[in-house]
């Protein structure tokens, strides 16, 4: 619903599936970059409005994509958790190498490949990667504060976390990417922290006298890491929980607005991603165009500026 009128109810697309440069999607534009630093194996989670994503994954540089289809969302981990302990999906995960979380709406050109090589490097139990925000945008993100023992003075073994704070509270710039890599050791922890929470929900779901739940919604942020912080403080043996940052661009596309914005960068020269052939159908004048919109544009004289995305009709006339 944040994302009206770009996809939801008014497009064919999910968030992931909207076109962003020509018409590559933001998610095939994010499996191009993988490939380009050497990921081509891809497990992707699908909701809304599926097609969109896989249609658009169908033309990228990855070499294999697996899907886990879902009727009901069932969090940020919730792709993960299935394929750890629900047997229709277990095989789809590769126990004996980490494995790299990327958020399908993030417009990125991030160095993917040297966040596993310091990840690597520290035999991380989990790391997650960072960028750092002005001190003015803190309270926009989730903030993750550390030891400062990384060689940049900011990163380093995680200590907490803040949810979007007030600014004058923040203990930190270092803003969540929601890019996570997992070292084959992390597994075994987050099936036991999934199954806590299950338990436990299941004795308060008894206690009340309702339904007894067979699942639950699992996340990343709410459920995985604070327990993760918890065990690592108690355990240091089990490995370091780390914060680190990565360079290249990362936009957020939570809103219409962060999509435009990140559209204008990227045609700007701020982001690493190639343009497309004959760009100009695609972005004139700061105003841009879904794939085929321009030519109707045009022979209707409309005078547009500004931030505008204009898209053919939807659904098509008959």
């Amino acid at each position: 619903t944040r994302f009206e009128r770009i996809s939801g109810e008014s497009t064919h697309c999910s968030k992931p599936g909207v076109p962003l440069v020509g018409n590559r999607t933001v998610i095939e534009c994010i499996a191009n970059m993988l490939a380009l630093h050497g990921f081509t194996r891809l497990l992707v989670n699908t909701y809304f409005k599926p097609d969109s994503v896989k249609d658009s994954l169908s033309r990228s540089d990855a070499r294999e994509v697996l899907y886990i289809d879902e009727n009901e969302p069932s969090g940020t981990a919730g792709g993960l958790r299935k394929m750890l302990l629900d047997s229709r999906h277990q095989g789809l995960l590769d126990e004996s190498k980490p494995l790299l979380v990327v958020q399908g709406d993030a417009v990125t050109d991030a160095d993917f490949s040297a966040l596993m090589a310091v990840h690597v490097a520290h035999d991380a139990l989990i790391t997650i990667g960072c960028q750092f925000v002005n001190e003015e945008d803190v309270d926009k993100f989730g903030i993750i504060v550390t030891d400062r023992s990384g060689t940049d003075g900011e990163s380093g073994k995680i200590i907490g976390f803040q949810e979007k704070p007030p600014r004058a509270l923040a203990k930190s710039r270092l803003a969540n990417t929601g890019f996570y890599i997992l070292s084959p050791k992390a597994y075994p922890v987050i099936r036991e922290i999934y199954q806590d929470k299950l338990d436990q929900s299941r004795q308060k779901a008894r206690q009340a006298g309702g339904p007894v739940p067979e699942e639950i919604a699992f996340d990343f942020a709410n459920d995985i890491f604070p327990a993760v912080l918890e065990r690592v403080q108690a355990d240091p043996a089990l490995g370091d929980f780390r914060a680190e940052t990565v360079a290249g661009y990362w936009s957020d596309i939570g809103n219409p607005r962060q999509y435009i914005e990140s559209i204008h960068d990227i045609y700007a020269g701020k982001v690493n991603i190639p343009l497309p052939d004959m760009s100009e159908l695609y972005y004139h004048g700061g105003v841009i165009f879904w794939e085929g919109a321009m030519q109707p544009a045009m022979q209707e004289h409309a005078k547009l500026e500004g931030n505008i995305v204009v898209a053919r009709p939807y659904p098509p006339a008959k």
